[in-house]
């Protein structure tokens, strides 16, 4: 409080003090409303993070209602040094003994050697081409004195090039003419294949294929019949598999349910559920020695959230499958509510009774829903927002709504009572002064009448 600092100088007393007391009196309300906008504070950041673990459990709930999830495959490759798979949803189950007999190569002509790039190889100039796939490929014209790199130069920029590149080589072999011109074709496969070239506008330099009467188409041999594609991957030998062939030898392939993810999903609802029940709980306690409540404590609908929940999760469906609730297939709960799962009758379930799971948490293509479709049902109530009526969301409003009424409350009191005190101060003020004049007339008069009575004594 300004200007309160000096009070008491002229009367002597603790004015300063007075007032500060006084003050610490009056702002007691002041600081009873102030913890209690703190605790709705709380209350608004924990009901943000209750509902962020809300829609954790939510999307675990959603993968296992997707039917998607059940038709997931798994594709193995015994050797994945010869080839490796990959599958989606459309891939059939089962298993394939595969023997790639050859990978898909280039095809690749190399000129004869001169002795540098920039070597004259068409003095009078003229057409150089090349046959691709049996017929007429490329052509580029070469101008008189063209170098072997003018001649790959042109043969790249041709906006007619069915797919070569021409490239200038320094083979290094020692001799004088060490730069070839190498024309490779850019895909793999008989059907991208040079099959001629053309050199007659050239001076000497000749052309040969690197590897002539090879095929070089892949050869891939499955169940006894031979398959031959001109790319090293292939995509349109089983629906929705892919191959990727690396070298030549054999592999099995296996396509199967994909077990092991639905298990991870499982496995991942349960620990979102958990974590937002251990949320619920934790900040629902009342400590009765520090008389501190969590925030949520007393929030009946937050509260009874676990028990409405766990219900529902072990809660028995009448789907006509082989499991008719989650503690079939290996759900537990301890006397805390925390659930866990007996992952061996879990993967038993999964690996004898697929179907049965799928049905039980997804339902089937008819409409019935299965328990994570209920879940979710119900996890939309809770998490979705306050203008859709939302639990979490409405609760948050409510909280937040309490929380900035409160502070307009702390704001308008503490400047009633500043004003107060202001007034109040001045009071202080003037009766510092009053009393100030007041002991200086005494000590005046003390003065006067302490000479007077000398006098009297003196003339005596």
């Amino acid at each position: 409080m300004a200007g309160i600092s000096a009070l008491g100088l002229g009367s002597g007393l603790d004015l300063s003090g007075i007032l500060e007391s006084l003050r610490s009196v009056d702002e007691e309300p002041i600081r009873l409303l102030q913890t209690r906008q703190q605790q709705y504070g709380q209350r608004v950041f924990e009901l943000d993070a209750l509902n962020t673990k809300f829609l954790a459990v939510k999307t675990a709930a959603e993968e296992l209602a997707s039917l998607d999830t059940f038709g997931a495959l798994a594709s193995t490759s015994s050797d994945e040094s010869v080839l490796t798979v990959s599958t989606t949803s459309s891939a059939i189950a089962g298993t394939y003994s595969m023997t790639v007999g050859r990978l898909a190569t280039q095809d690749s002509w190399v000129s004869s050697g001169v002795a540098t790039a920039d070597t004259v190889v068409s003095t009078a100039g003229g057409d150089f081409s090349y046959d691709f796939n049996g017929v007429p490929g490329g052509s580029v014209t070469m101008a008189a004195g063209a170098t072997l790199q003018e001649l790959a130069d042109a043969i790249n920029a041709d906006g007619a090039n069915p797919g070569v590149t021409a490239m200038v080589m320094d083979t290094g072999d020692g001799s004088g003419t060490p730069f070839v011109l190498q024309l490779i074709s850019n895909e793999t496969g008989e059907a991208n294949s040079i099959t001629a070239v053309d050199t007659t506008a050239l001076d000497s330099t000749t052309f040969a294929e690197t590897e002539p009467a090879v095929n070089r188409d892949a050869e891939l041999v499955v169940g006894g019949v031979t398959y031959n594609r001109s790319a090293n991957t292939i995509t349109d030998l089983f629906a929705g598999m892919t191959l990727n062939l690396e070298t030549t030898g054999t592999s099995t392939v296996k396509v199967e349910s994909d077990s092991a993810t639905i298990k991870e999903k499982v496995l991942a609802l349960v620990d979102a559920y958990n974590s937002a029940m251990v949320e619920i709980s934790a900040n629902s306690e009342y400590d009765p020695d520090t008389q501190v409540a969590g925030p949520l404590n007393g929030m009946s609908s937050i509260q009874s959230l676990p028990s409405e929940l766990g219900q529902m999760l072990t809660s028995t469906l009448a789907l006509g499958g082989a499991y008719e609730n989650l503690i079939d297939i290996g759900l537990e709960v301890d006397k805390y509510g925390i659930y866990s799962v007996d992952e061996t009758v879990l993967d038993e379930a999964l690996s004898s009774n697929l179907a049965d799971v799928k049905l039980l948490f997804a339902g089937d293509d008819l409409g019935t829903d299965g328990v994570a479709d209920l879940l979710n049902d119900q996890l939309d109530a809770i998490t979705k927002s306050s203008a859709l009526g939302g639990l979490i969301g409405t609760e948050r409003e409510a909280a937040q709504g309490t929380a900035d009424r409160l502070e307009e409350q702390i704001a308008e009191s503490t400047e009633r009572l500043d004003k107060r005190y202001e007034t109040l101060t001045r009071q202080f003020v003037m009766l510092d002064q009053l009393m100030s004049s007041l002991r200086s007339e005494g000590e005046f008069l003390a003065t006067t009448f302490a000479g007077m009575n000398n006098m009297w004594k003196s003339s005596s």
